[in-house]
């Protein structure tokens, strides 16, 4: 007969806390239940307990930086959860197929590592797209302040010009100015808020300052080697984005191939050291 030791007594306490915890949690008695019921808001356990494990989930998963990346590529966040879930259901899988058992609890792990590293990448290839467009947008306005534009009309009437990322977002811009009647401080700082840009703070500054005080004879003169750098930023991005799907197909086929020759011999290696 097995005696009742200390760290079976701590165990058994926690459970039972946990237990509790959970229980009111879900305010489980029958006067809440009858007023849920009464007010047409009642939900059942079984599906509460369902909504409890999800938000539990999504809290630890969808993190405020996450999600704040997430709004700014225009992506959803059941997609990010979903390549999480597909990419950690994956490595457990070959876990247990392999009976390479550790690799389960690294699942998870390496699901989220991979999700956020797709994601920061998305949010990179963004931000890059926005500034290659910074020196077209400065050019434009420039033209349009020498036509004698007003700062609110010389946003809406560049918009046409602009294209990739930062059309999109100044597309919003125009919006709020066009159907929303809303100021152009109000909208240009919505859009400095999201895109946390410095070389975008700095043109986002100078069109309020003109809209208070006018454009001056040189508008963003001050800003030339600012666009400078832009401009070989700019180059460096096009380059990459002619590159890249190149160096995609030639990385992925190379995986493959060593994948092929190694993960066979891995395999065999591993069960060797553990099994026999």
């Amino acid at each position: 007969m097995e005696y009742l030791t200390l760290r079976h007594l701590v165990l058994y306490l926690v459970a039972a806390a946990g237990a509790v915890a959970f229980y009111h949690s879900l305010q489980m008695d029958e006067g809440a239940i009858y007023r849920d019921q009464l007010m047409g808001r009642y939900v059942p356990p079984g599906e509460r307990v369902k909504n409890f494990v999800k938000n539990a989930f999504y809290k630890i998963i969808l993190t405020e930086a996450v999600v704040k990346n997430i709004g700014k590529v225009g992506g959803t966040t059941k997609t990010y959860v979903r390549r999480f879930v597909m990419f950690a259901a994956g490595l457990i899988f070959i876990g247990v197929s392999t009976r390479l058992y550790y690799l389960c609890p690294l699942g998870p792990f390496f699901g989220w590592a991979y999700s956020t590293v797709g994601l920061r990448r998305k949010v990179r290839e963004w931000k890059m797209g926005i500034m290659s467009e910074i020196p077209t947008l400065v050019r434009m306005l420039k033209i349009r302040f020498a036509v004698h534009d007003t700062v609110p009309n010389a946003v809406i009437n560049v918009l046409p010009t602009l294209s990739g990322p930062l059309a999109k977002e100044w597309s919003r811009v125009v919006a709020d100015l066009v159907d929303l009647k809303k100021p152009l401080d109000e909208a240009l700082d919505a859009l400095d808020t999201k895109v946390e840009m410095r070389e975008l703070s700095s043109v986002i500054a100078r069109l309020k300052s003109y809209n208070r005080l006018g454009p001056p004879e040189d508008p963003f003169g001050d800003m030339a080697d600012t666009l400078t750098r832009i401009a070989g930023i700019r180059a460096q991005y096009v380059v990459k984005r002619m590159t890249t799907p190149l160096m995609l197909h030639l990385g992925f086929g190379f995986v493959a191939m060593m994948l092929m020759v190694l993960v066979p011999w891995m395999v065999q290696f591993m069960r060797q050291i553990m099994f026999f």
